[in-house]
C-alpha cells in the first residue's frame, strides 16, 4: 500500500522487535531496494529517515486477538433478570474503572434516548468480562422491547482516542445462554505500531475495509461499515 500510486510513499522502514523504541531497522524503497539504518551512534550507515512510513512490531499489542465482528457477547436471565457478558477487549486494569463509567455515561440502545442509567442498566465488570445487567423490575419492562426488537446496543465513551466503542445485536435470551454478535472499533491510539503519513487520494474500499476487519479489529470510523453484517 506504500508504494501504490494512490500513495507515493518511496520509503519503508521496519523497525526490529530486539531494540526499544523507534529508530533504526531495515529502510526498503519504492525501487525495491534495502539497507540498514543502525540505532548505535558509532555505526556506519546512521541515516535517520525522515519521511515515509515506519512499522514498529514492538508497539503491536494484542493486534489479532480481537477480529471486528465476534460472537462471544452472550445474554441470560436469571432472578435479577438480564445479564449481558462481553469479553473484555483487551482494556487494562489501571482503566477499566474509568472506562465502566464513561461506558455507564454515554452509552444507548439504538432508537432510545434514554441513558443507561434511567433504563436502570448497569455497566460492570465480573470474572473478566463487561457486564450490563437490568436491576428493578421497572428496567427488565424497559428492555424487553429492545431485546424483542433485537435492537442494536452501543457502548461508547467520549475517550474515543484511546477506549473502544463495542455495538452488539440484542436478543432475548431463552432458558439457557444466548449468543451475541458484536463489533469491537479500535481506538486511535492502537495504532501506535504504524506511523505513517495522510493519505490524500486514496480511499479504501468496503471490501478492503471487511478484509481488514476479518484480520483485526477495524478503526472506529470505519464501524458503519459492519452494522449491517450484525
Amino acid at each position: 500500500m506504500a508504494f501504490c500510486d494512490a500513495v507515493g510513499e518511496t520509503r519503508l522502514s521496519i523497525v526490529s522487535r530486539e531494540t526499544i523504541g523507534e529508530r533504526g531497522g531495515l529502510v526498503l524503497s519504492n525501487n525495491l531496494k534495502s539497507f540498514y539504518s543502525e540505532r548505535y551512534i558509532y555505526g556506519k550507515n546512521r541515516r535517520e529517515q525522515k519521511s515515509g512510513w515506519r512499522f514498529i512490531p514492538n508497539n503491536l499489542d494484542g493486534l489479532g486477538d480481537f477480529k471486528a465482528l465476534s460472537s462471544k457477547a452472550r445474554i441470560y436471565s436469571g432472578e435479577d433478570g438480564f445479564t449481558i457478558s462481553i469479553p473484555n477487549p483487551k482494556i487494562g486494569v489501571s482503566d477499566l474503572s474509568e472506562v465502566l463509567r464513561l461506558y455507564q455515561k454515554h452509552s444507548r440502545i439504538d432508537g432510545n434516548a434514554a441513558s443507561f442509567s434511567d433504563l436502570g442498566l448497569r455497566v460492570e465488570s465480573s470474572k473478566g468480562a463487561i457486564t450490563i445487567q437490568t436491576g428493578s423490575p421497572e428496567s427488565i419492562i424497559r428492555v424487553m422491547p429492545a431485546l424483542m426488537e433485537e435492537r442494536l446496543l452501543i457502548l461508547e465513551t467520549e475517550e474515543t482516542e484511546r477506549f473502544p466503542s463495542i455495538i452488539i445485536r440484542l436478543a432475548m435470551p431463552e432458558e439457557d445462554a444466548c449468543t451475541l454478535k458484536a463489533i469491537y472499533g479500535n481506538p486511535p491510539l492502537s495504532y501506535r505500531w504504524l506511523r505513517c503519513s495522510n493519505l490524500p487520494g486514496f480511499e479504501l474500499t468496503p471490501k478492503i475495509i471487511h478484509a481488514i476487519g476479518r484480520w483485526c479489529r477495524p478503526h472506529s470510523d470505519w464501524l458503519s461499515h459492519f452494522t449491517k453484517l450484525l
